[in-house]
């Protein structure tokens, strides 16, 4: 390796340790949610003093802007708080400043909850609430209303780098698992839904399969994108590169290098290394990766090599995420290899190491596996280290060479038989990454077999990911059903593995449960609003379409006394299951006179772009443009729009690029940045990508108790 290079990088590590104590970061766009527990950043900008909404956070419940050196926020989340500061509780979500771009919010059931004030551990065991197998009883007394909000508990937020491996969550982030879980896979069940249903054709008239052939739904239709409405896109939001707000400006490096096109990569570059805000730089990075261009691989090593233009800055890591997303080894694997063996050692250095381990992983390296293996067996490792280093090696399941495949389950298999305690939960989501029966056997024995709470539930995913894959006909799926089976139908001994269990039969295509979750449905008073929850999308990912299913559901989403999580989960499960009308009544609870709560609001527009076409996407343009469906809280006014965005990408329709095109010029920073995030939905030359964003990917199925600040960016980015 070149010899100048080693030493750029030794210097490099050198600057990142130096720069790598917890503070206020630069503004993102912001969102995209992920769970329960919102997680904000504060703004760090001399320029601007904060007239405009968002630029500055304020303290929810007291109208005052804490500095930029303040206490972490959140909803009684762990946050990251400037050095010598402690978290504080912020009180009731919906009175929160817009997150930024990484602090996105965690789910419909995740508004309010208590807060920690002293940076003690929360409590856990026995004193919060009995052993898990003990705690597991149906609540006779539950209404169904939104425990994020009522419940008063610590959330689960994801801890700092310097306390990973050194906390324990409280009792009640077991109930928070399952929407954790889901909202952090999102994209891919969504994804999964949407490749079951069968694609609407429509045979020519006069031939023998024309009235066996699948009809298009009326609500669905739409133009589809071609390459000059992918071209007309890029060029609006190529046109707000220079805007005067760093969020737009954020907003438009994604945009442009989501489309591919080659004409991007000068005006990534410029952005990359001139741009005056540290989050626009780091995400032009992502932004070169996704563009796809071999131009951009000698841009991207530079930036890996040089130095950060301040402590804010985390150049390395997201020039590493971008090599990844280049998906061209050549030149980059000697220099990533080198950025993680330095980084996997140093404490404080969490970031680096998970970026360049996941960059390794989705290059699919090798070479990188003995690597890997001594970081997991060395005990001056980091715990962000190895539990990262065990999630890039989940990325190696779907690798071309088989002896690569076998030899990353070997290193799976050896890390879970090792024992270390906070490396468990990582080694099992990774094992869900591979279509093998020694992943499933695995799974059952080291997962489901051990009282760890969290293990089990990790493992119930997992194997619910492998029996998706390789399908009915499989031994793996006729395993992992059995197992999941037994799981899901313990709500009494276990609800926080029940509703794991409830999840993964459903993810999995399995509709024999179908009758049972129905059953629940039917009176789900009798259960907690985690329970009732998961029962009822667990409809939705069984997408069997059935008269009753979509009775119940609709039943659910228009009554006000379901509690609002349940009610959106519901809009979510019809749009799922495709259930007849389900565009009709969700553009309804959008568009009518009175103003939906928060968490419905920002449901039924993501539904909407799975059952919605042309005329759908006109409304979700409006949503952006404030025009329906306003919330006053800020937050809930991002996820909303970010909800939207995300809908108008699935939906597709070549004829939304038009209707964006004057919320570019308004004057508020908001319409302008989610108009320009749309854009680049619609830019993306792969519709299964507007639907999975290739962001969203890089690190989905870790374990969120280990959530770095990087990690909460990335898969906040819309």
């Amino acid at each position: 390796m070149n010899r100048r290079l080693l030493l750029s990088l030794a210097a490099l590590a050198v600057a990142l340790a130096w720069g790598a104590a917890p503070g206020a970061r630069a503004d993102r766009l912001g969102g995209n949610y992920r769970g329960p527990g919102d997680l904000y950043v504060l703004r760090e900008d001399a320029k601007k003093t904060a007239p405009e909404a968002g630029d500055a956070g304020g303290a929810s419940g007291s109208g005052s802007t804490p500095s930029s050196e303040g206490s972490g926020e959140g909803d009684g989340s762990t946050g990251e708080p400037a050095e010598g500061t402690s978290s504080g509780d912020s009180g009731s979500g919906e009175d929160q400043p817009p997150p930024p771009h990484g602090g996105e919010y965690r789910g419909p059931a995740g508004e309010g909850g208590g807060g920690e004030g002293s940076g003690e551990p929360p409590p856990s065991g026995p004193d919060t609430g009995g052993s898990p197998d003990a705690g597991g009883a149906e609540d006779s007394g539950g209404d169904g209303d939104a425990p994020g909000g009522s419940e008063g508990a610590p959330s689960a937020g994801a801890p700092s780098s310097s306390s990973l491996g050194g906390r324990r969550p409280a009792q009640d982030d077991k109930d928070r698992i399952w929407p954790f879980y889901f909202e952090g896979a999102r994209e891919e069940y969504l994804a999964s839904v949407m490749a079951r249903r069968p694609a609407p054709r429509l045979s020519p008239p006069g031939t023998s399969t024309f009235l066996l052939s699948t009809q298009p739904a009326p609500a669905a239709d739409r133009t589809p994108l071609g390459e000059r409405d992918r071209r007309e896109a890029f060029d609006l939001a190529l046109g707000r590169i220079l805007d005067p707000d760093s969020h737009v400006r954020d907003a438009a490096a994604i945009a442009i290098g989501k489309s591919g096109f080659r004409e991007a990569i000068p005006h990534l570059r410029r952005l990359a290394e001139t741009d005056p805000d540290p989050a626009v730089r780091e995400d032009a990075l992502l932004a070169l990766g996704l563009s796809g261009h071999a131009e951009a691989q000698p841009i991207l090593l530079r930036a890996l090599a040089s130095p950060p233009r301040d402590r804010r800055e985390r150049r390395a890591s997201f020039a590493a995420l971008g090599l990844g997303l280049l998906g061209r080894p050549g030149d980059a694997l000697d220099p990533l290899r080198a950025l993680y063996g330095a980084a996997s050692a140093r404490a404080g250095m969490e970031e680096e190491a998970a970026a360049a381990a996941a960059a390794l992983g989705m290059l699919g390296d090798g070479g990188a596996l003995p690597l890997f293996e001594r970081t997991l067996a060395s005990r001056g490792a980091t715990a962000g280290a190895r539990c990262f280093t065990l999630h890039a090696l989940g990325k190696f399941g779907a690798h071309g060479d088989p002896k690569v495949r076998r030899a990353a389950l070997r290193i799976l298999l050896a890390s879970l038989q090792a024992g270390r305690a906070e490396a468990r939960p990582s080694a099992l989501l990774a094992l869900g990454s591979f279509d093998d029966m020694a992943a499933v056997q695995a799974l059952v024995a080291e997962g489901l077999g051990k009282p760890e709470p969290y293990g089990r539930c990790y493992a119930a995913h997992s194997l619910g990911r492998i029996a998706a894959r390789t399908g009915p006909s499989s031994r793996e799926y006729a395993v992992a059903g059995e197992e999941l089976a037994k799981a899901s139908d313990g709500f009494r001994r276990d609800r926080w593995l029940a509703q794991a269990g409830t999840l993964s039969l459903a993810g999995m295509g399995s509709g024999g449960g179908e009758e049972a979750l129905l059953e629940k449905a039917g009176d789900l008073r009798r259960y907690d609003g985690h329970v009732a929850s998961s029962v009822v999308l667990a409809l939705g990912l069984a997408g069997s379409g059935g008269p009753e299913t979509g009775r119940t559901l609709s039943g659910l989403f228009s009554s006000r006394s379901s509690g609002s999580d349940v009610r959106a989960y519901a809009g979510l499960s019809m749009a799922m299951a495709a259930t007849p009308g389900a565009a009709a009544e969700l553009s309804a609870s959008l568009a009518g006179d009175g103003r939906p709560p928060a968490d419905v609001a920002r449901t039924a527009a993501l539904a909407l772009g799975l059952v919605g076409g042309a005329e759908e996407a006109r409304l979700l343009v409006d949503v952006l443009a404030g025009k329906v469906a306003f919330q006053e809280a800020e937050s809930a006014r991002f996820f909303l729009r970010g909800a939207a965005v995300q809908a108008i990408g699935i939906i597709g329709d070549a004829g939304t690029v038009k209707h964006l095109r004057p919320l570019l010029e308004s004057r508020g920073w908001e319409e302008r940045a989610f108009a320009t995030a749309a854009l680049g939905y619609l830019a993306e030359p792969r519709a299964e990508e507007r639907i999975a964003p290739r962001l969203s990917g890089i690190f989905r199925h870790h374990d969120y108790h280990l959530s770095l600040p990087l990690v909460r960016t990335v898969q906040g980015t819309l």
